[in-house]
């Protein structure tokens, strides 16, 4: 993205572990607060706005599905669809409303460790969450569903983007999945500038698991 760009990227990767999404709006916000007042402290020490975020990307899901089974009546699609909209109207605030914030699908019919057919249910599980990420961005003009195509990889080569415990992506698994998000992003920003606005040309790339937001920011040249 950086060569596509022709600018500097930067990225941040904030998370907590095992959060859910009412957990990430009480224990990560704070995070995300704290980076933006060091990107803002970093700016004043150039005395110029050399950084600004343009764009955040937000994993979440798979630990809110997970505890539905134990808390039905707290922990559902149309719960998580709440807080959901909660937490991205409440980063969508703080890191300004030209930023679009990224909800990217999960790819579980990737987790070959699963055996049949606690995958497919799973899959069909993970899917109920996601597709009301896919309903928060056909609501809001800000945020952006990605999903993962479940043939984007041939099936025998799936276990080629796997970790050795056959769940968690490896180097290239998450390379892929970023790939996708930052196609998305940059689909948007060139959407934008042939409207005539300002393309933001950022892109997060992550490094790490479900659940965390990722805050992308550029370096003026």
């Amino acid at each position: 993205m950086a060569a596509k760009t022709n600018r500097s990227v930067h990225w941040r990767a904030l998370a907590i572990d095992g959060g859910d999404v009412s957990e990430l709006h009480n224990e990560l916000l704070p995070k995300l607060a704290d980076a933006i007042e060091e990107l803002e402290a970093d700016n004043n020490d150039w005395g110029k706005r050399k950084h600004r975020i343009d764009a955040v990307v937000l994993m979440c899901g798979l630990n809110d599905w997970k505890r539905s089974p134990m808390q039905p009546g707290t922990q559902n699609p149309s719960s998580f669809q709440r807080d959901l909209i909660q937490l991205c109207e409440t980063i969508h605030e703080m890191v300004g409303r030209h930023v679009p914030i990224v909800l990217p699908g999960l790819p579980l019919h990737w987790c070959l460790g699963f055996p049949q057919p606690l995958r497919s249910i799973l899959v069909s599980v993970s899917n109920v969450w996601d597709a009301r990420k896919a309903l928060l961005a056909d609501q809001k003009s800000y945020i952006d569903f990605v999903p993962v195509p479940r043939f984007l990889i041939p099936s025998d080569e799936v276990k080629n983007l796997l970790a050795v415990d056959g769940v968690h992506p490896n180097e290239n698994g998450y390379r892929i999945w970023g790939d996708l998000i930052a196609e998305a992003i940059l689909k948007r920003f060139q959407s934008k500038e042939s409207s005539g606005g300002t393309a933001a040309n950022a892109v997060l790339k992550r490094d790490g698991g479900p659940d965390r937001p990722g805050v992308a920011r550029h370096s003026r040249l």
